[in-house]
């Protein structure tokens, strides 16, 4: 993580991005966001090791692809997910769940390469200042993955909570990109869709659900 004072207000931060086989254009070499200078240097920390997480997911997924099989994620995913398999840019019928993970990740990485190459607007990561909002991370509605920014929100105190592991507030942090990719579900609802799925697999570990076990929150909109 490389991390530089642009302002008094953020700090820009470059996280390295995997150079994955199977991608037909290459990633930039670098992420690049713009964090909030009012949270703590474990707080910027920590979201550095969120946005590292989704970083092996997409990677795992090209390796795998690469030689055939189906990474952990997009199994987990397409076995659950039902409702709003496209993003609202999408303009073909999605026929299932393994055609929607690869829908999903080829927008992530659009949205990577549009970040590093400078084609999307920037990325800010905002602390909420004396509001404390009641979701963990958020990400407000976009449609475009080309030009769309991954800015989100995060609540401070969430970043310090030591009970929610960093798997947990990952999958939180995928849910909140996705909304910026373009993906919605029904206000208050999130089992079957895959905007929601894709974040719940990550918090179980993209291990199946378990009869009578609650799921984790996706504590955003």
């Amino acid at each position: 993580m490389d991390e530089a004072n642009i302002s008094q207000s953020f700090r820009r931060i470059t996280a390295p991005l995997p150079q994955s086989p199977g991608i037909e254009d290459p990633l930039p070499t670098y992420l690049t966001y713009f964090v909030d200078s009012r949270f703590t240097t474990s707080q910027r920390n920590r979201i550095h090791r969120l946005a590292i997480g989704i970083f092996f997911q997409l990677d795992r997924y090209h390796l795998d692809r690469d030689i055939g099989v189906d990474s952990p994620l997009k199994q987990c995913t397409a076995k659950y997910a039902r409702f709003n398999l496209a993003p609202v840019w999408f303009v073909d019928k999605v026929a299932n769940g393994n055609v929607a993970v690869d829908v999903m990740m080829n927008g992530l990485t659009r949205a990577f390469a549009a970040n590093g190459f400078g084609r999307a607007f920037r990325a800010f990561i905002t602390h909420p200042g004396t509001t404390t909002p009641p979701m963990a991370i958020r990400g407000t509605n976009a449609s475009d993955p080309d030009r769309s920014s991954l800015s989100v929100t995060i609540n401070p105190r969430t970043l310090s909570r030591i009970d929610l592991d960093d798997s947990t507030l990952t999958g939180s942090l995928l849910h909140s990109w996705m909304h910026r990719l373009g993906y919605r579900h029904a206000s208050g609802r999130y089992n079957s869709y895959l905007i929601a799925e894709a974040a719940m697999c990550l918090m179980r570990g993209n291990n199946k659900k378990q009869p009578g076990v609650p799921e984790a929150d996706i504590p955003n909109s």
